[in-house]
């Protein structure tokens, strides 16, 4: 390793033959490589891949693989696009079959292309080879575990080293972290058919029907042991929990209706008897994406249609004496109830980042209430809560599913919605709040435990 990266580099812009890799670093040798890469040296860069190729012991490969993956996706977010392309294209040649080389490969083509085309290749990609092991097992003999997810609209963040999966899917990553079990992706774009043996249990986070209905369809007659199993999921629909619950007078379900696109509002009005104020919500939307709310029939009708396939649901007035509006999230997980966290905000549609930053931060009244919720085991409030987590789960037949409600000036729980498209996981608020990393914890240990359950380990 004697020789300089300087002087290297002086022999490759003279006679690249006289110079031997074998003395320098592997990173001064990638200097040397992304040097020919910018100076479009075509012959020159292939020269140095065989030689860095000779030189490089067996057990450095790996090292070889990251270093490429992590200089290449640098060298496009600094617009160095030539060199990205030379570094990323080696790095799928060197690893043509795994998941992180093809989305450089997809990375290189969104910055020369455009997104639509580095999805269009990414999803093709894992339609030819849909399994790609995520986390080894630290020793053999362990639980087999896989998670069945769905590309569709996938977004290819790079600037996060990888891509966010659509809507309509459970968090999971994180839910494996610090599992001794391994953990592969299983992508179900385009089934018409698939075997998905050799797995002791499958964890099924393709979450919402409205979103990837036709592939759980598929995925509803496999016999393997799934948590969360597709056919349990495509039941699982606004208005079938609405429709399922309409007599309950513990805990209310509002109303709601699956309403066809381009149906006149007034039409809808007098087929469905509903009462205002109504919620309206595209179907297949998270997060109060085109959430909207109308107070009189008039304010609905203004406009003459429904555009697209909705939701509409009556909305009950959920404010406390104090006027803030508070939502309560628990997650039902094989059989045992745990609290995830409770948001305050003081507009009825209440969220994370809205409630965080702009009412709960600084305000320690808010803070101690929500550590109060999620320290409470006992109290005739959280019993109420383990009853409706009880009836809807046994309802819905799901091992693994998010609850969002509040309390009426009743005392009465209102239901908005349960399912298993949620979040569980805020690491952006650990500083501000960090009080949350224990039930965190207590969530990744109770899915870890469920699934070992369920894989009879």
């Amino acid at each position: 390793m004697a020789n300089s990266i300087a002087s290297h580099k002086d022999s490759v812009a003279g006679s690249i033959e006289s110079t031997s890799l074998a003395k320098i670093s592997l990173q001064d040798a990638l200097n040397v490589l992304e040097d020919a890469f910018e100076r479009n040296a075509d012959d020159d860069a292939a020269r140095l891949r065989d030689e860095i190729m000779q030189s490089l012991d067996r057990s450095a490969r790996p090292q070889l693989l990251r270093l490429l993956y992590k200089r290449g996706i640098d060298c496009l977010k600094e617009g160095r696009t030539a060199v990205a392309d030379g570094l990323l294209t080696w790095l799928r040649q060197c690893d043509p079959v795994s998941l992180k080389a093809n989305l450089a490969e997809a990375a290189v083509v969104q910055v020369l292309e455009g997104a639509e085309a580095a999805t269009d290749l990414f999803r093709e990609f894992v339609r030819r080879r849909p399994m790609h092991r995520i986390q080894a097992a630290t020793e053999p003999g362990l639980m087999r575990a896989g998670t069945l997810m769905c590309v569709g609209d996938v977004d290819l963040n790079f600037s996060l080293g990888g891509f966010t999966l659509p809507g309509g899917h459970s968090e999971s990553q994180h839910l494996f972290a610090g599992a001794e079990e391994g953990n592969v992706f299983v992508f179900c774009d385009g089934l018409t058919g698939y075997e998905l043996g050799g797995f002791d249990v499958l964890f099924n986070a393709i979450s919402d029907p409205d979103v990837f209905g036709p592939t759980l369809d598929v995925l509803a007659e496999t016999s393997e042991t799934i948590v969360n199993h597709p056919k349990q999921c495509l039941q699982n629909t606004r208005n079938w929990l609405s429709e399922t619950f309409s007599g309950e007078t513990e805990f209310v379900v509002p109303k709601t209706v699956r309403v066809a696109a381009k149906r006149r509002r007034a039409d809808v009005l007098a087929d469905h008897n509903l009462k205002f104020p109504l919620l309206l919500r595209p179907v297949g939307s998270q997060t109060g994406d085109g959430l909207v709310k109308y107070d009189t029939a008039a304010e609905f009708t203004q406009s003459d249609f429904i555009l697209e396939e909705s939701y509409l649901t009556e909305f009950y007035d959920f404010g406390s004496e104090d006027s803030f509006y508070r939502k309560f999230r628990c997650w039902w997980i094989g059989g045992t109830v745990v609290p995830n966290h409770l948001f305050v905000h003081t507009h009825w549609k209440v969220h994370s980042a809205a409630s965080r930053l702009e009412t709960m931060d600084g305000r320690p009244a808010l803070q101690a209430e929500e550590k109060e919720f999620l320290a409470d085991a006992k109290s005739p409030r959280r019993k109420k809560i383990n009853r409706m987590m009880h009836a809807i789960a046994e309802a819905n037949g799901l091992d693994y599913f998010g609850v969002d409600f509040s309390f009426l000036p009743t005392g009465q729980i209102v239901v908005f919605e349960a399912n298993a498209t949620m979040r569980s996981h805020y690491p952006e608020y650990s500083d501000t709040f960090p009080y949350l990393s224990k039930p965190a914890t207590v969530h990744v240990a109770a899915f870890q435990k469920m699934l070992r359950a369920k894989a009879g380990k």
